[in-house]
């Protein structure tokens, strides 16, 4: 019985051990530098057709104290399905607008690319041009506008800094159009232990149209009261899954709720309703040991009972003779 006791005292002292070790750490990473410059817009959204011409305009404010020398070009823009990383550099269907943009230099001539000198505090109206050809597919067309600094030659200690901003250009070009897309997924944990309660869904774009599916969240008590509530749109570009995510930043640590959670997109929906658990690490770590406990206990109680039928049987054969 000792031994049982002593197991008992270690497991209960390694949970509490456990327990005060769990700390919690803010991030505390961040930047003070500030940018050189500012542009803006930093997303146009642009209705094409064949055989048009568009021209836009885009802001680039220099915010340092010295002359801002700028190179301003254009690029594909993509999204991986796999890693959600941007990709500038990847050409396809869906890019070709970056061939179709030309900037316009200080002479007032439209080229692939165009330097630029800021004065101190001053901002720069920089001009572009889209010339849409007639054999231009209908669809989403997506391309980035860059705007890079240029280093002066007179760099000290020979570091050079180079920065650069983008304008994320998303284009529709009328013609054959298909939107389409498929919800591949809809997920949620019924146990959550020692995180956030988050929901999950995939959604794929089979069309050749930019989609927007939203997500929804909501948290209710047991008694039906509205305790969180959040929704998150994505866009997804042609042929491309996205996975969406929305999560309730301050989870309890402990609790029982109802959760429904919603996609939506082009009109089809899938939808969640169940109740969750929401428990601390420590309490499973405690339940964990308590169960381990039990057990132990049970299998030392049986070898008692063994034990004394044994002793039992010897007494009673040692009596008959």
């Amino acid at each position: 019985m000792k031994k049982l006791g002593f197991i008992l005292i270690g497991l209960l002292c390694i949970a509490f051990l456990g327990f005060l070790s769990i700390e919690t750490f803010a991030d505390t990473t961040g930047s003070e530098n500030t940018p050189m410059m500012q542009v803006a817009p930093v997303i146009e959204e642009i209705s094409l057709g064949p055989s048009t011409q568009t021209e836009k305009s885009i802001q680039v404010a220099n915010q340092g104290s010295q002359a801002l020398k700028v190179r301003v070009y254009a690029t594909p823009y993509s999204v991986s399905s796999e890693t959600g990383a941007s990709d500038f550099e990847t050409q396809s269907e869906f890019t070709q607008i970056y061939h179709w943009l030309k900037i316009k230099d200080s002479n007032s001539n439209f080229k692939n690319e165009a330097e630029f000198t800021i004065g101190p505090g001053k901002t720069e109206i920089i001009n572009y041009q889209i010339n849409v050809p007639n054999s231009a597919p209908g669809g989403s067309q997506h391309a980035c506008l860059f705007v890079e600094t240029i280093p002066d030659d007179k760099q000290e200690n020979g570091i050079t800094t180079v920065s650069r901003a983008a304008v994320k250009i998303f284009a529709e070009v009328s013609g054959e159009t298909e939107k389409d897309a498929e919800v591949l997924g809809l997920k949620t944990d019924t146990f959550v232990i020692g995180g956030k309660v988050s929901v999950s869904s995939l959604v794929k774009n089979i069309g050749n149209i930019d989609i927007k599916p939203t997500l929804t969240l909501k948290i209710n008590s047991l008694g039906g009261e509205t305790i969180f509530s959040d929704t998150k749109v994505t866009m997804i570009f042609p042929e491309n899954s996205s996975e969406l995510l929305v999560d309730w930043p301050d989870t309890p640590a402990f609790g029982m709720y109802n959760l429904v959670a919603s996609v939506n997109v082009l009109g089809k929906n899938a939808m969640i309703e169940k109740t969750i658990f929401i428990l601390p690490t420590w309490f499973i770590v405690i339940f964990i040991l308590i169960v381990i406990a039990t057990i132990i206990s049970f299998v030392h109680f049986q070898n008692i009972r063994k034990n004394k039928k044994r002793r039992a049987k010897r007494q009673k054969g040692s009596s008959t003779t």
